[in-house]
């Protein structure tokens, strides 16, 4: 944290002393209020530039000044409104100059004072007080005192005290002032950079004249200062194969970080070879030198190993660095061995009839050692036929198969096909890989086919418009267009208040109650099927009426529903 003071520079040492010392004691102002007629004035003092003089003179305690007007014309016993002094003073010390400044603004007149110079921009703290040129007696008035920091520094412990005089209450305040009499204030504690803040106040005046009140302020200035303490901490990994092929390089991989804070000198990785593992260049101790690494900074190393002989080879490193850092790795031990293969295969753990069942198979050589010749084969399951096969694959009427080539170490392929389920059944389909020297893996995928009913619900009336007192037929049909059945079909007609139910007939009884008519439910609707009732009503009264039909079975999971519209008239 920078904090400056500017007025350090502006005082005489004795003057200086006093300012910083614990508790700085500032007397912003002594204002005064007129109570009661106004008399007239040829100018107000208010009007005039103020200015402040300071006299020292080896005096200890506070000291006084006088603010005059500036044309020296007026007598003080003249003045409409309010008389104006400030005094100042260090706590214990000796007195700094201040100037306090008036400037009336229609009704209300503030006082402004830079502490301690005088000159705000020079100041620590600008005090400013604004209260109403004239108050009438018994009657509340407000006004308000504002502080603010001009400094780039927080001053801390910021107290404003205000003295009132006898026939001057003050009745509220926010904040709150605090204490009583000559140590009534209000405590604003720290105030950061450029930082105001601003106590509102009301009062009321019970005596006739001039009444004045004088601020003090005080703060604290501190000096702050820090000193950053690091940690700096290091970590190593090793990355190797598990495997590799013994004609092949071996890559160790390291990387070191610095996962403390600060900065980390000199930092070394070493790792010594097992017997049978050796660099390029036959050396068989790894060095890698990091160098400087900033805090949350990673270096990465890699170098090429090759084996004079199968088998496995366990190790670690060790990273160092200065200040005693230290740090290994897990052991790791790659096999040099052959190549190994992997297959996935990916597919839908559900489809319906007669809809595509795409697959993806996926082949990895998790070896070291290129796996050459692979291939794949894929069985047609039963109760399937073959979609599409891609760019790449060939079928039969009992496989498809794709020649991969030589898929080197880490190295996939991936091919894709379409199957489509004839009927309702539990597939699995299983993809087969081969390669030389690798032994022959399968994967799996398992893929339930469903048949699904897809009713559809249909009301119509026979004829439009009808007349009152005939009949007319409404016809309720509902189609299984779905690929499989469909179980526990109900049906249920509500009749509008202008129709009446006469009879019915179709794929199972009717029941009516009321203007509700319930048909007797369809146990199973095969795919492809429909069922049909035909109901007829009479027409009693005109009107534009609605005919509704609901529909519910095993399959639906809420009910479906058709709407009729018939003019009677």
């Amino acid at each position: 944290m920078n904090r400056r003071f500017p007025f350090a520079l502006q005082f005489s040492p004795l003057a200086t002393s006093a300012l910083l010392s614990a508790g700085v004691a500032l007397l912003a102002g002594c204002e005064s209020f007129y109570e009661g007629p106004t008399r007239t004035q040829t100018r107000s003092s208010y009007d005039q530039p103020y200015a402040s003089t300071y006299d020292n003179r080896g005096t200890s305690g506070n000291s006084m000044q006088r603010v005059e007007s500036t044309d020296g014309a007026q007598n003080a016993a003249d003045r409409t409104s309010a008389s104006t002094s400030t005094r100042s003073a260090a706590a214990g010390g000796a007195a700094a100059g201040s100037a306090t400044r008036v400037q009336r603004d229609g009704d209300r007149t503030r006082y402004t004072m830079a502490y301690p110079t005088g000159d705000k921009d020079s100041s620590v703290m600008l005090v400013e007080k604004t209260l109403p040129s004239q108050v009438r007696l018994g009657q509340p008035f407000d006004y308000e005192i504002k502080v603010t920091n001009t400094t780039d520094a927080t001053l801390d412990d910021v107290r404003i005290q205000e003295q009132t005089p006898e026939g001057l209450s003050v009745t509220a305040s926010q904040p709150e002032r605090q204490g009583q009499g000559a140590d009534a204030g209000w405590q604003l504690g720290t105030l950061k950079p450029r930082e105001s803040r601003t106590i509102k106040v009301s009062g009321k005046a019970d005596k006739q004249g001039e009444l004045g009140t004088c601020l003090f302020a005080s703060y604290k200035p501190s000096l702050c200062a820090a000193v950053n303490v690091v940690n700096p901490q290091i970590k190593v990994t090793k990355i190797a194969p598990q495997q590799a092929d013994i004609c092949d390089n071996i890559e160790y991989r390291y990387t070191v970080t610095n996962i403390g804070s600060g900065s980390t000198e000199r930092v070394i990785v070493r790792e010594d070879l097992p017997e049978g593992l050796t660099t390029q260049d036959g050396r068989n101790q790894i060095v890698l030198d990091a160098g400087r690494i900033e805090a949350g900074q990673t270096k990465e190393g890699v170098v090429r190993l090759k084996a004079s002989r199968a088998g496995s080879f366990a190790g670690r490193a060790v990273a160092t660095g200065d200040g005693g850092l230290q740090a290994q790795t897990d052991d790791v031990t790659p096999r040099v061995t052959q190549p190994k293969l992997a297959v996935n295969i990916e597919g839908p753990e559900n489809e319906y009839v007669n809809r595509p069942i795409a697959y993806r198979v996926t082949v990895t050589n998790e070896g070291d050692a290129p796996a050459r010749d692979a291939t794949i084969a894929v069985p047609i399951p039963a109760s399937t036929k073959i979609a599409n096969v891609g760019t790449e694959g060939r079928a039969d009427r009992s496989a498809i198969q794709w020649n991969l080539g030589t898929l080197e170490p880490r190295a996939s392929k991936t091919v894709t096909f379409n199957l489509t389920g004839t009927e309702a059944a539990a597939l699995e389909t299983s993809a087969r890989v081969r390669a030389t020297c690798a032994p022959e893996v399968t994967g799996v995928a398992r893929t339930k086919v469903m048949t699904i009913a897809a009713l559809l619900l249909e009301a119509v009336d026979l004829s439009d418009p009808v007349r009152v007192g005939e009949n007319v037929v409404y016809r309720i049909t509902v189609t299984n267009q779905g690929s499989g059945p469909d179980t526990n079909i109900r049906v249920t007609a509500k009749l509008p208040n202008e129709e009446q139910y006469v009879s019915a007939r179709g794929s199972t009884e009717a029941t009516a109650d009321g203007q509700t008519v319930r048909f007797a439910p369809i146990p199973t609707l095969a795919a492809g099927r429909s069922v049909q009732w035909e109901m007829t009503v009479a027409a009693k009264q005109a009107g534009d009426v609605r005919f509704e039909v609901q529909l519910e079975s095993d399959s639906l999971t809420k009910p479906g529903s058709k709407s009729e519209p018939t003019r009677l008239y």
